[in-house]
């Protein structure tokens, strides 16, 4: 869980080349209370709930270091940040492993699978991906919103005939 993978980056922190930099912790609003008192702050460490400027911080930050959902990935590679994704493989969940194993093969990010999640371990990823460059994800279309309802306006100006015609398993 998140709390797990929090409670990880606290003690790779002092295992870190980054020690000395300020580290920030977002919380997510599905954070236990239990996991939020873990992760007391002290010099350098600043835990806060998520903000609605996440994208400016992660431009701004050496390293992101989160689990691989969807929208922070996404925000991860607008942002052009160094990362390490830690995909949350719990109860047979493959999506997040799956979307960081593409990304990290791409050199988009660094990839540290759960089982292999220690302190050590996630120190010496973190380092790694402060060294490198950022990532140019500059094949990717992140305008898929407004293309899609260009083409969902586009289908409903057609002739209702015309729409039966069109394949319902068709990609967008």
């Amino acid at each position: 869980t998140g709390g797990v993978l929090m409670r990880t980056a606290l003690a790779a922190r002092p295992l870190s080349g980054q020690a000395a930099a300020p580290w920030r912790f977002l919380t997510g609003p599905n954070l236990p209370a239990a996991d939020r008192a873990d992760l007391a702050p002290e010099p350098g460490v600043t835990v806060e709930p998520v903000r609605n400027d996440f994208r400016e911080l992660l431009e701004k930050a050496v390293v992101s270091v989160s689990q691989a959902g969807y929208n922070t990935v996404m925000d991860i590679l607008v942002a052009r940040a160094r990362s390490v994704l830690v995909p949350f493989s719990t109860h047979g969940q493959t999506e997040q492993a799956f979307r960081a194993r593409r990304l990290a093969d791409r050199g988009w990010t660094h990839l540290l699978d759960e089982p292999s999640l220690t302190p050590d371990t996630l120190a010496a990823a973190i380092d790694r991906a402060a060294k490198g460059i950022r990532p140019e994800p500059g094949a990717l279309d992140f305008d898929g919103a407004r293309r899609s309802a260009t083409f969902l306006a586009a289908l409903l100006e057609r002739p209702s005939s015309r729409r039966a015609d069109l394949d319902p398993h068709m990609s967008l």
